[in-house]
C-alpha cells in the first residue's frame, strides 16, 4: 500500500513544522509516501514554510504547491491531481486531512485495520457521526452538522453520515471523480461523496477520535453554511439534469 497525504494549508504557519514532524515520524513506515502541501491565499509566511520544508529530506517526500485561489477545494483539487499524477495505480491510497491533524492519526489506524478485514474496499472517511467516535464539540457545531446531514440526505439522497471529515480514496477511483467535481470551496469533499455514492459506492465510515483544534477555525458558519446550502441545490439540479 502506497499512501500520499494532501494538506491544505491557509495561514497555517504557526502549527505547520509540528504538523510535518508527526507526518513524518507516523508515515515513515508506509514508505514510499509523499506529503502535498497545498498553500491557498495565506497572509502570513505559510508558504515560505511550504518551501522550507519541501527541501529537508527525513525520510518522508514533501513536496509544496501553490494553488491559485484561497479556497480548500483549490487546494484539494491541485493536490489531488498531483498525487494521481504521481501513482494512479489502484494501490495507492490518498489522504486528505487538515493541516492541524484533528483527528491524529485516529483515522489512519482504523482504515488500516478495515483494509485487512476488507481488501476490495476503494474509499473511507474519518467520521465524527461514527457511534464509536470520541468527539467533543459544542451545541452549535453539532445542531449544524445535523441539519446539514437531514439536508444532504432529503436533497441529495446521501447515506455518508459526515463528508466532511477526513477520507482516503484508491488514487485509480480519485482520477475518474476528478473532472465531475466542480466546487472549489467546503463543499469539495461533500460533492465528492456524493458522486461516490451515485457510482453505488459507499464509503467506510472509521470512528475518530477527535484531539481538538490547533488554530481557529476558518469555516463561518452562517456565510458558508448559506453558499452550501445553495451548492446543495445546485448540485441536485445538475444530477437531475444528468440523469434525464
Amino acid at each position: 500500500m502506497r499512501l500520499s497525504y494532501v494538506i491544505p494549508v491557509h495561514n497555517e504557519q504557526s502549527i505547520l513544522d509540528e504538523t510535518v514532524a508527526r507526518l513524518r515520524a507516523r508515515l515513515g513506515e508506509h514508505a514510499p509516501c509523499v506529503v502535498f502541501l497545498v498553500e491557498n491565499g495565506s497572509r502570513d509566511d505559510s508558504w515560505q514554510a511550504c518551501t522550507r520544508l519541501a527541501t529537508e529530506e527525513r525520510g518522508v517526500d514533501v513536496r509544496a504547491l501553490r494553488a491559485p485561489r484561497a479556497g480548500i477545494g483549490y487546494a484539494l483539487d491541485l493536490g489531488f491531481r498531483e498525487a494521481v499524477a504521481l501513482d494512479a495505480s489502484p494501490d495507492h491510497w490518498i489522504a486528505f486531512t487538515a493541516a492541524d491533524l484533528p483527528f491524529g492519526f485516529s483515522d489512519l489506524e482504523e482504515l488500516l485495520s478495515w483494509r485487512l478485514a476488507d481488501p476490495s474496499g476503494a474509499a473511507a472517511i474519518g467520521s465524527k457521526d461514527h457511534p464509536r467516535s470520541r468527539v467533543a464539540t459544542d451545541w452549535k457545531r453539532r445542531a449544524g452538522s445535523l441539519g446539514y446531514k437531514v439536508l444532504r440526505r432529503a436533497m441529495l439522497g446521501m447515506r455518508t453520515g459526515d463528508p466532511q471529515g477526513t477520507f482516503f480514496l484508491r488514487a485509480s477511483l480519485l482520477r475518474e471523480l476528478l473532472p465531475e467535481i466542480r466546487a472549489r470551496n467546503f463543499f469539495y469533499s461533500t460533492e465528492l461523496f456524493c458522486l461516490l455514492e451515485r457510482r453505488g459506492i459507499a464509503p467506510h465510515e472509521l470512528p475518530v477520535v477527535y484531539e481538538g483544534e490547533r488554530r481557529p477555525s476558518s469555516v463561518r458558519f452562517v456565510n458558508d453554511g448559506l453558499t452550501m446550502f445553495g451548492q446543495v441545490f445546485q448540485l441536485r439540479r445538475r444530477l437531475s439534469r444528468s440523469s434525464t
